[in-house]
């Protein structure tokens, strides 16, 4: 990815209810139904942090030209919840911020993500530059061609009247 790029994030549905026990140093990047859209950094990349557990959808709102935007958003909940088989097969997990439910859902509760989003490029027709007046040029050599037919067939029946009068 490439600087400029431009995602949307909106707070769909909160999973819990949020108490007035929270962190004092706890800032809440958006309230449910709210959505803020933040542009990529000079690596390609788009954080969003201090979100409440519950259900997000990721758009991309803007690409660079001549790539697509993604055609479907990304929709997750969070915290994402795992086994450790489906961890292991995902491959790409952070255990350093993941907490492990034992003895009651006995699955892992990750807080960090990361997507990799790759945009694919819009095929686009060679274009010659010309502004779409071709169709003129053939209707002006048509009417040449038929100009230039009728008076050469004009011409010959001339002649032939000129024929007849001097014999």
């Amino acid at each position: 990815m490439l600087p400029a790029f431009e995602f949307e994030i909106e707070f769909l549905e909160a999973v819990i209810q949020p108490t007035s026990k929270k962190h004092p140093n706890f800032k809440r990047l958006l309230k449910e139904g709210e959505s803020t859209v933040r542009h990529t950094d000079a690596e390609g990349k788009v954080f969003f942090d201090n979100l409440d557990q519950g259900t997000y959808q990721v758009t991309e709102i803007k690409t660079k030209d001549g790539n697509a935007l993604l055609k479907e958003p990304i929709v997750f909940t969070l915290p994402f919840t795992m086994t450790m088989q489906e961890a292991q097969e995902y491959q790409n997990v952070d255990f350093s911020s993941a907490k492990e439910d034992v003895g009651y859902t006995n699955k892992w509760y990750f807080y960090s993500c990361k997507y990799d989003i790759t945009n694919n490029a819009v095929f686009r027709m060679p274009m010659t530059g010309d502004d779409g007046k071709w169709k003129y040029g053939f209707i002006g050599f048509g009417f040449i061609i038929v100009t230039g037919t009728m008076l050469m067939v004009c011409n010959r029946k001339t002649k032939k009247i000129k024929r007849k009068h001097k014999k």
